[in-house]
Protein backbone atom coordinates (compact mmCIF):
# COMPACT_ATOMS: atom_id res chain seq x y z
CA UNK A 1 0.00 0.00 0.00
CA UNK A 2 1.23 3.47 -0.89
CA UNK A 3 0.54 5.30 2.40
CA UNK A 4 2.32 2.80 4.70
CA UNK A 5 5.26 2.75 2.28
CA UNK A 6 5.52 6.54 2.35
CA UNK A 7 5.37 6.50 6.17
CA UNK A 8 8.24 4.02 6.29
CA UNK A 9 10.28 6.09 3.87
CA UNK A 10 9.48 9.56 5.22
CA UNK A 11 8.01 9.56 8.72
CA UNK A 12 10.39 7.03 10.27
CA UNK A 13 13.56 8.91 9.19
CA UNK A 14 11.98 12.17 10.38
CA UNK A 15 11.03 10.71 13.75
CA UNK A 16 14.51 9.20 14.03
CA UNK A 17 16.13 12.58 13.38
CA UNK A 18 13.87 14.54 15.74
CA UNK A 19 14.48 12.10 18.59
CA UNK A 20 18.24 11.86 17.94
CA UNK A 21 17.98 8.13 17.27
CA UNK A 22 20.03 5.98 14.90
CA UNK A 23 18.03 2.80 14.33
CA UNK A 24 18.42 2.27 10.58
CA UNK A 25 22.21 2.11 10.68
CA UNK A 26 21.96 -0.44 13.52
CA UNK A 27 19.61 -2.53 11.36
CA UNK A 28 22.19 -2.56 8.58
CA UNK A 29 25.03 -3.39 10.97
CA UNK A 30 23.21 -6.28 12.67
CA UNK A 31 22.11 -7.71 9.32
CA UNK A 32 25.74 -7.59 8.15
CA UNK A 33 26.71 -9.53 11.26
CA UNK A 34 23.98 -12.09 10.69
CA UNK A 35 25.16 -12.55 7.09
CA UNK A 36 28.67 -13.37 8.27
CA UNK A 37 29.58 -17.10 8.14
CA UNK A 38 28.59 -18.71 11.42
CA UNK A 39 32.11 -19.77 12.45
CA UNK A 40 33.37 -16.21 12.05
CA UNK A 41 30.31 -14.82 13.84
CA UNK A 42 30.84 -17.12 16.80
CA UNK A 43 34.40 -15.85 17.23
CA UNK A 44 33.24 -12.25 16.95
CA UNK A 45 30.47 -12.81 19.49
CA UNK A 46 32.90 -14.31 21.97
CA UNK A 47 35.15 -11.26 21.57
CA UNK A 48 32.16 -9.04 22.29
CA UNK A 49 31.34 -11.09 25.36
CA UNK A 50 34.89 -10.79 26.70
CA UNK A 51 34.89 -7.06 25.92
CA UNK A 52 31.63 -6.51 27.84
CA UNK A 53 32.84 -8.46 30.86
CA UNK A 54 36.19 -6.64 30.85
CA UNK A 55 34.46 -3.27 30.58
CA UNK A 56 32.19 -4.10 33.51
CA UNK A 57 35.19 -5.22 35.55
CA UNK A 58 36.76 -1.76 35.26
CA UNK A 59 33.77 0.61 34.92
CA UNK A 60 30.70 -0.75 36.74
CA UNK A 61 30.85 -0.56 40.57
CA UNK A 62 28.86 -3.77 41.17
CA UNK A 63 31.10 -5.84 38.90
CA UNK A 64 34.29 -4.17 40.12
CA UNK A 65 33.63 -5.57 43.58
CA UNK A 66 32.35 -8.94 42.35
CA UNK A 67 35.21 -9.68 39.95
CA UNK A 68 37.77 -8.50 42.49
CA UNK A 69 36.46 -11.05 45.01
CA UNK A 70 36.41 -13.76 42.33
CA UNK A 71 39.79 -12.76 40.88
CA UNK A 72 38.09 -13.16 37.54
CA UNK A 73 40.10 -12.67 34.33
CA UNK A 74 37.81 -11.90 31.35
CA UNK A 75 40.52 -12.70 28.81
CA UNK A 76 40.30 -16.39 29.73
CA UNK A 77 36.81 -16.47 28.16
CA UNK A 78 38.52 -16.30 24.76
CA UNK A 79 40.40 -19.55 25.28
CA UNK A 80 37.73 -21.49 27.20
CA UNK A 81 34.12 -20.36 27.19
CA UNK A 82 33.44 -22.62 30.18
CA UNK A 83 35.37 -20.11 32.29
CA UNK A 84 32.35 -17.79 32.03
CA UNK A 85 30.46 -20.06 34.45
CA UNK A 86 32.73 -18.82 37.25
CA UNK A 87 30.62 -15.66 37.28
CA UNK A 88 27.62 -16.26 39.58
CA UNK A 89 24.20 -16.00 37.98
CA UNK A 90 22.66 -12.57 38.55
CA UNK A 91 19.14 -12.78 40.00
CA UNK A 92 16.47 -10.15 40.47
CA UNK A 93 17.28 -10.16 44.16
CA UNK A 94 20.90 -9.28 43.29
CA UNK A 95 19.68 -6.55 40.96
CA UNK A 96 17.48 -5.09 43.69
CA UNK A 97 20.37 -5.08 46.16
CA UNK A 98 22.83 -3.60 43.62
CA UNK A 99 20.57 -0.65 42.77
CA UNK A 100 22.42 2.10 40.88
CA UNK A 101 25.74 0.28 41.33
CA UNK A 102 24.83 -1.78 38.25
CA UNK A 103 24.89 1.47 36.19
CA UNK A 104 27.99 3.38 35.08
CA UNK A 105 28.51 6.27 37.57
CA UNK A 106 28.43 8.93 34.84
CA UNK A 107 25.67 7.46 32.66
CA UNK A 108 22.74 9.18 34.35
CA UNK A 109 24.49 12.56 34.09
CA UNK A 110 25.79 12.43 30.54
CA UNK A 111 23.47 10.02 28.70
CA UNK A 112 19.76 10.05 27.97
CA UNK A 113 19.15 6.75 29.73
CA UNK A 114 15.83 4.94 29.26
CA UNK A 115 14.27 3.22 32.26
CA UNK A 116 12.12 0.13 31.83
CA UNK A 117 10.54 -2.16 34.41
CA UNK A 118 10.53 -5.91 34.74
CA UNK A 119 7.04 -7.41 34.91
CA UNK A 120 7.50 -9.09 38.28
CA UNK A 121 6.54 -12.64 37.24
CA UNK A 122 9.68 -14.11 38.81
CA UNK A 123 10.40 -11.55 41.51
CA UNK A 124 9.82 -7.96 42.51
CA UNK A 125 9.26 -5.51 39.65
CA UNK A 126 12.55 -3.67 39.17
CA UNK A 127 13.89 -0.82 37.06
CA UNK A 128 16.42 -1.63 34.33
CA UNK A 129 18.28 0.92 32.24
CA UNK A 130 19.23 1.21 28.57
CA UNK A 131 21.84 3.51 27.09
CA UNK A 132 20.85 5.37 23.89
CA UNK A 133 22.93 2.93 21.85
CA UNK A 134 21.30 -0.07 23.52
CA UNK A 135 17.87 1.50 22.98
CA UNK A 136 18.62 1.91 19.26
CA UNK A 137 19.92 -1.66 19.14
CA UNK A 138 16.70 -2.96 20.67
CA UNK A 139 14.58 -1.04 18.16
CA UNK A 140 16.75 -2.36 15.32
CA UNK A 141 16.30 -5.93 16.53
CA UNK A 142 12.53 -5.41 16.50
CA UNK A 143 12.65 -4.32 12.85
CA UNK A 144 14.89 -7.24 11.91
CA UNK A 145 12.59 -9.73 13.60
CA UNK A 146 9.76 -8.35 11.46
CA UNK A 147 11.87 -8.80 8.34
CA UNK A 148 12.35 -12.44 9.32
CA UNK A 149 8.61 -13.07 8.99
CA UNK A 150 8.16 -11.14 5.75
CA UNK A 151 6.91 -7.78 7.07
CA UNK A 152 7.77 -5.05 4.55
CA UNK A 153 7.75 -1.28 4.33
CA UNK A 154 4.33 -1.25 2.66
CA UNK A 155 2.71 -3.45 5.34
CA UNK A 156 0.75 -2.51 8.46
CA UNK A 157 0.93 -4.09 11.91
CA UNK A 158 -1.80 -4.22 14.54
CA UNK A 159 -0.87 -4.47 18.22
CA UNK A 160 -3.37 -5.72 20.78
CA UNK A 161 -2.78 -4.17 24.20
CA UNK A 162 -4.70 -3.89 27.44
CA UNK A 163 -7.26 -1.14 27.89
CA UNK A 164 -5.99 0.82 30.86
CA UNK A 165 -8.06 3.16 33.05
CA UNK A 166 -7.35 6.85 33.65
CA UNK A 167 -6.08 9.66 31.47
CA UNK A 168 -3.00 9.31 29.30
CA UNK A 169 -0.40 12.11 29.68
CA UNK A 170 -0.14 14.39 26.61
CA UNK A 171 3.54 13.54 26.11
CA UNK A 172 2.69 9.83 26.03
CA UNK A 173 -0.01 10.50 23.43
CA UNK A 174 2.47 12.38 21.25
CA UNK A 175 5.08 9.67 21.59
CA UNK A 176 2.55 6.97 20.70
CA UNK A 177 1.40 8.97 17.65
CA UNK A 178 4.94 9.15 16.31
CA UNK A 179 5.48 5.45 17.03
CA UNK A 180 2.35 4.48 15.13
CA UNK A 181 3.04 6.79 12.21
CA UNK A 182 6.69 5.81 11.87
CA UNK A 183 6.20 2.04 12.11
CA UNK A 184 2.83 1.59 10.35
CA UNK A 185 1.39 0.50 13.66
CA UNK A 186 -2.27 0.31 14.63
CA UNK A 187 -3.00 -0.05 18.34
CA UNK A 188 -6.21 -1.59 19.61
CA UNK A 189 -7.16 -2.29 23.21
CA UNK A 190 -8.95 -5.19 24.86
CA UNK A 191 -9.86 -5.32 28.54
CA UNK A 192 -11.57 -8.72 28.87
CA UNK A 193 -12.69 -11.67 26.80
CA UNK A 194 -16.36 -10.76 26.94
CA UNK A 195 -18.35 -11.22 23.74
CA UNK A 196 -18.65 -7.45 23.31
CA UNK A 197 -14.90 -6.89 23.62
CA UNK A 198 -14.05 -9.76 21.29
CA UNK A 199 -16.55 -8.49 18.72
CA UNK A 200 -15.02 -5.00 18.88
CA UNK A 201 -11.53 -6.49 18.46
CA UNK A 202 -12.64 -8.54 15.47
CA UNK A 203 -14.29 -5.49 13.88
CA UNK A 204 -10.99 -3.58 14.21
CA UNK A 205 -9.11 -6.42 12.52
CA UNK A 206 -11.65 -6.62 9.70
CA UNK A 207 -11.49 -2.87 9.16
CA UNK A 208 -7.70 -2.66 8.96
CA UNK A 209 -6.76 -6.09 7.49
CA UNK A 210 -3.12 -5.75 8.63
CA UNK A 211 -0.26 -7.96 7.51
CA UNK A 212 0.77 -8.71 11.10
CA UNK A 213 -1.00 -8.91 14.45
CA UNK A 214 0.95 -8.95 17.70
CA UNK A 215 -0.41 -9.78 21.14
CA UNK A 216 -0.88 -12.37 23.83
CA UNK A 217 -1.64 -15.81 22.39
CA UNK A 218 -4.41 -16.33 24.94
CA UNK A 219 -6.30 -13.32 23.56
CA UNK A 220 -6.05 -14.27 19.88
CA UNK A 221 -6.88 -17.90 20.80
CA UNK A 222 -10.10 -16.76 22.50
CA UNK A 223 -10.84 -14.59 19.48
CA UNK A 224 -10.36 -17.60 17.18
CA UNK A 225 -12.89 -19.62 19.16
CA UNK A 226 -15.27 -16.64 19.20
CA UNK A 227 -15.33 -16.10 15.43
CA UNK A 228 -15.52 -19.85 14.72
CA UNK A 229 -18.47 -20.36 17.07
CA UNK A 230 -20.36 -17.50 15.38
CA UNK A 231 -19.74 -18.73 11.87
CA UNK A 232 -17.85 -15.60 10.81
CA UNK A 233 -15.39 -15.53 7.89
CA UNK A 234 -12.01 -15.01 9.51
CA UNK A 235 -9.60 -16.45 6.96
CA UNK A 236 -7.38 -14.06 5.04
CA UNK A 237 -7.87 -11.04 7.31
CA UNK A 238 -4.17 -11.02 8.28
CA UNK A 239 -1.12 -13.07 7.32
CA UNK A 240 0.95 -13.46 10.50
CA UNK A 241 0.30 -13.53 14.23
CA UNK A 242 3.29 -12.83 16.49
CA UNK A 243 2.93 -14.29 19.97
CA UNK A 244 4.45 -12.27 22.79
CA UNK A 245 4.36 -11.97 26.56
CA UNK A 246 3.10 -15.48 27.30
CA UNK A 247 3.92 -19.09 26.59
CA UNK A 248 2.55 -20.15 23.20
CA UNK A 249 0.93 -23.59 23.44
CA UNK A 250 0.77 -26.00 20.52
CA UNK A 251 -3.04 -26.12 20.74
CA UNK A 252 -3.14 -22.34 20.56
CA UNK A 253 -0.81 -22.30 17.54
CA UNK A 254 -2.82 -24.94 15.68
CA UNK A 255 -6.17 -23.28 16.39
CA UNK A 256 -5.01 -19.80 15.40
CA UNK A 257 -3.47 -21.04 12.16
CA UNK A 258 -6.52 -23.16 11.30
CA UNK A 259 -9.18 -20.55 12.04
CA UNK A 260 -7.48 -17.49 10.57
CA UNK A 261 -5.47 -19.18 7.81
CA UNK A 262 -2.35 -17.34 8.95
CA UNK A 263 1.13 -18.28 10.11
CA UNK A 264 2.11 -18.00 13.77
CA UNK A 265 5.52 -16.77 14.89
CA UNK A 266 6.71 -17.16 18.45
CA UNK A 267 9.10 -14.67 20.01
CA UNK A 268 10.94 -14.35 23.30
CA UNK A 269 11.91 -11.07 24.88
CA UNK A 270 11.72 -9.18 28.14
CA UNK A 271 12.12 -5.75 29.68
CA UNK A 272 15.77 -6.42 30.51
CA UNK A 273 17.01 -7.11 26.96
CA UNK A 274 14.25 -6.45 24.43
CA UNK A 275 13.77 -9.22 21.86
CA UNK A 276 16.17 -12.08 22.56
CA UNK A 277 14.98 -14.66 20.01
CA UNK A 278 12.34 -14.86 17.30
CA UNK A 279 10.87 -17.52 15.07
CA UNK A 280 11.98 -17.09 11.49
CA UNK A 281 10.08 -17.80 8.27
CA UNK A 282 12.74 -16.60 5.82
CA UNK A 283 15.66 -18.92 6.56
CA UNK A 284 19.25 -17.91 5.79
CA UNK A 285 21.33 -20.11 3.46
CA UNK A 286 22.60 -23.39 4.87
CA UNK A 287 26.27 -23.69 5.81
CA UNK A 288 27.28 -27.28 4.97
CA UNK A 289 30.52 -27.05 6.94
CA UNK A 290 28.84 -25.81 10.11
CA UNK A 291 29.30 -27.67 13.38
CA UNK A 292 25.64 -27.89 14.38
CA UNK A 293 23.28 -30.60 13.18
CA UNK A 294 20.27 -28.33 12.64
CA UNK A 295 20.00 -26.57 9.29
CA UNK A 296 18.17 -23.22 8.99
CA UNK A 297 15.33 -24.94 7.12
CA UNK A 298 14.99 -27.56 9.89
CA UNK A 299 14.98 -24.82 12.54
CA UNK A 300 12.11 -23.13 10.73
CA UNK A 301 10.16 -26.38 10.40
CA UNK A 302 10.61 -27.14 14.12
CA UNK A 303 9.48 -23.64 15.17
CA UNK A 304 12.82 -22.89 16.83
CA UNK A 305 13.43 -19.27 17.80
CA UNK A 306 16.68 -17.89 16.39
CA UNK A 307 18.70 -16.00 19.00
CA UNK A 308 19.85 -12.49 18.10
CA UNK A 309 23.40 -13.59 18.78
CA UNK A 310 25.21 -10.34 17.82
CA UNK A 311 23.31 -8.64 20.65
CA UNK A 312 22.96 -11.23 23.45
CA UNK A 313 24.82 -14.25 24.76
CA UNK A 314 22.37 -16.93 25.91
CA UNK A 315 22.93 -19.98 28.11
CA UNK A 316 20.72 -22.57 29.74
CA UNK A 317 21.47 -24.13 33.11
CA UNK A 318 22.58 -26.78 33.56
CA UNK A 319 24.35 -26.63 30.21
CA UNK A 320 23.45 -30.20 29.27
CA UNK A 321 22.72 -30.88 25.58
CA UNK A 322 19.10 -31.78 24.93
CA UNK A 323 17.85 -30.61 28.33
CA UNK A 324 15.76 -27.53 29.12
CA UNK A 325 16.86 -25.32 31.97
CA UNK A 326 16.82 -21.79 33.33
CA UNK A 327 17.64 -19.14 30.72
CA UNK A 328 20.65 -16.96 31.50
CA UNK A 329 21.34 -13.95 29.26
CA UNK A 330 24.20 -11.46 28.91
CA UNK A 331 23.89 -8.20 26.98
CA UNK A 332 26.59 -7.56 24.39
CA UNK A 333 25.56 -3.94 23.73
CA UNK A 334 24.34 -2.17 26.89
CA UNK A 335 27.67 -0.91 28.24
CA UNK A 336 26.10 1.77 30.45
CA UNK A 337 24.12 -0.76 32.52
CA UNK A 338 25.25 -4.29 31.63
CA UNK A 339 23.50 -7.40 32.86
CA UNK A 340 25.95 -10.30 32.87
CA UNK A 341 24.68 -13.88 33.27
CA UNK A 342 21.23 -12.66 34.28
CA UNK A 343 18.62 -15.28 35.18
CA UNK A 344 15.43 -14.33 33.33
CA UNK A 345 13.22 -16.74 35.30
CA UNK A 346 12.13 -18.57 32.15
CA UNK A 347 13.27 -21.95 30.84
CA UNK A 348 14.24 -23.24 27.41
CA UNK A 349 16.77 -25.36 25.56
CA UNK A 350 19.58 -23.82 23.53
CA UNK A 351 20.11 -25.63 20.22
CA UNK A 352 23.26 -25.11 18.15
CA UNK A 353 22.72 -25.03 14.40
CA UNK A 354 24.79 -24.68 11.25
CA UNK A 355 24.01 -20.99 10.80
CA UNK A 356 23.05 -19.79 14.27
CA UNK A 357 21.83 -20.75 17.69
CA UNK A 358 18.21 -21.29 18.69
CA UNK A 359 15.74 -21.66 21.54
CA UNK A 360 13.53 -24.73 21.47
CA UNK A 361 10.39 -23.15 22.94
CA UNK A 362 10.12 -21.14 26.14
CA UNK A 363 8.49 -22.30 29.36
CA UNK A 364 7.46 -20.34 32.41
CA UNK A 365 5.32 -17.54 31.02
CA UNK A 366 1.85 -18.74 31.84
CA UNK A 367 -1.09 -16.40 32.27
CA UNK A 368 -4.44 -17.52 33.61
CA UNK A 369 -8.09 -16.52 33.40
CA UNK A 370 -10.22 -15.23 36.25
CA UNK A 371 -13.95 -14.62 36.21
CA UNK A 372 -15.06 -11.49 38.08
CA UNK A 373 -18.69 -10.37 38.11
CA UNK A 374 -19.34 -12.64 35.13
CA UNK A 375 -16.56 -11.20 32.95
CA UNK A 376 -13.46 -13.18 31.94
CA UNK A 377 -10.12 -11.41 32.43
CA UNK A 378 -6.63 -12.54 31.50
CA UNK A 379 -4.10 -12.03 34.26
CA UNK A 380 -1.96 -10.33 31.59
CA UNK A 381 -4.58 -7.56 31.49
CA UNK A 382 -4.56 -7.28 35.29
CA UNK A 383 -0.76 -7.12 35.17
CA UNK A 384 -0.86 -4.26 32.65
CA UNK A 385 -3.34 -2.32 34.79
CA UNK A 386 -1.40 -2.75 38.02
CA UNK A 387 1.99 -1.95 36.50
CA UNK A 388 0.85 1.32 34.91
CA UNK A 389 1.51 3.54 37.94
CA UNK A 390 4.41 1.41 39.25
CA UNK A 391 2.90 1.06 42.72
CA UNK A 392 2.52 -2.75 42.72
CA UNK A 393 5.50 -5.09 42.64
CA UNK A 394 3.43 -8.22 42.08
CA UNK A 395 0.02 -9.86 42.50
CA UNK A 396 -1.67 -13.24 42.74
CA UNK A 397 -5.28 -14.48 42.68
CA UNK A 398 -6.12 -17.18 45.22
CA UNK A 399 -9.26 -19.27 44.73
CA UNK A 400 -10.78 -21.37 47.48
CA UNK A 401 -13.93 -23.54 47.30
CA UNK A 402 -16.96 -21.45 48.16
CA UNK A 403 -14.86 -18.38 48.90
CA UNK A 404 -14.72 -14.96 47.30
CA UNK A 405 -11.80 -14.63 44.89
CA UNK A 406 -8.83 -13.11 46.74
CA UNK A 407 -6.36 -10.77 45.06
CA UNK A 408 -3.06 -10.57 46.92
CA UNK A 409 -1.01 -7.45 46.21
CA UNK A 410 2.55 -6.59 47.13
CA UNK A 411 3.32 -2.85 47.08
CA UNK A 412 6.47 -0.80 46.78
CA UNK A 413 5.21 1.33 49.68
CA UNK A 414 2.39 0.76 52.21
CA UNK A 415 1.40 4.40 51.70
CA UNK A 416 -0.02 3.48 48.29
CA UNK A 417 -2.58 1.00 49.61
CA UNK A 418 -5.60 3.27 49.23
CA UNK A 419 -4.61 4.44 45.73
CA UNK A 420 -4.18 0.83 44.55
CA UNK A 421 -7.45 -0.22 46.19
CA UNK A 422 -9.31 2.51 44.28
CA UNK A 423 -7.54 1.58 41.06
CA UNK A 424 -8.51 -2.10 41.32
CA UNK A 425 -12.13 -1.35 42.20
CA UNK A 426 -12.44 1.09 39.29
CA UNK A 427 -11.40 -1.66 36.84
CA UNK A 428 -12.57 -4.95 38.35
CA UNK A 429 -15.38 -3.76 40.58
CA UNK A 430 -15.93 -5.23 44.03
CA UNK A 431 -16.01 -8.87 43.01
CA UNK A 432 -12.64 -9.61 44.62
CA UNK A 433 -11.29 -9.46 48.16
CA UNK A 434 -8.07 -7.42 48.35
CA UNK A 435 -5.20 -8.45 50.59
CA UNK A 436 -2.03 -6.36 50.82
CA UNK A 437 0.77 -8.77 51.70
CA UNK A 438 4.55 -9.17 51.48
CA UNK A 439 5.76 -11.29 48.57
CA UNK A 440 6.59 -14.09 51.01
CA UNK A 441 2.85 -14.79 51.24
CA UNK A 442 2.55 -15.61 47.55
CA UNK A 443 2.07 -19.30 46.86
CA UNK A 444 4.93 -20.68 44.76
CA UNK A 445 4.90 -23.68 42.45
CA UNK A 446 7.17 -25.51 40.04
CA UNK A 447 10.80 -26.45 39.83
CA UNK A 448 12.03 -22.85 40.07
CA UNK A 449 9.51 -21.93 42.76
CA UNK A 450 7.83 -19.53 40.37
CA UNK A 451 4.28 -18.63 41.17
CA UNK A 452 1.22 -18.79 38.98
CA UNK A 453 -0.98 -15.74 38.80
CA UNK A 454 -3.96 -17.87 39.80
CA UNK A 455 -3.66 -20.56 42.47
CA UNK A 456 -6.38 -22.89 43.76
CA UNK A 457 -6.22 -23.80 47.45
Amino acid sequence: MVLPYLKSRLVFPLAEKLSARDVRSRVRAINRDLATPWADRQRRNRLRLAEMVQWAQHEIPFYKDLFSRLRFDPVKILTDIRYLSNIPVLTKADLLEAGDRIVHPEAMTHLNMQMSRTNGSTGASLPVYFSPAAKDESAAVTRISQQWIGFGEADEQLHISSELPGEVPPEAIREEWWRRAATNRISVECSSWSDDNLQTLWSDIERHSPFLIQGHPSTIYHLANFVRERGLSPRGKFKVFVSTGERLGETQRATIEDVFGCRVANRYGNAEFGIVAHERFLSPPDEPNGEGDVTPAEATARHYLQIMDPCVWVETLPSTPGVSGPLVVTSLVNFAAPLIRYATGDESRVVKGRAGVYLDGVEGRVHDVVVINGARYSTSFVQDVLSRHMLVTDFQFVRGPGEVLELRLALHSPRDEEAVRNQVISVLGEGVRLSFVPRAQFIRVGRQQKFRYVVDV
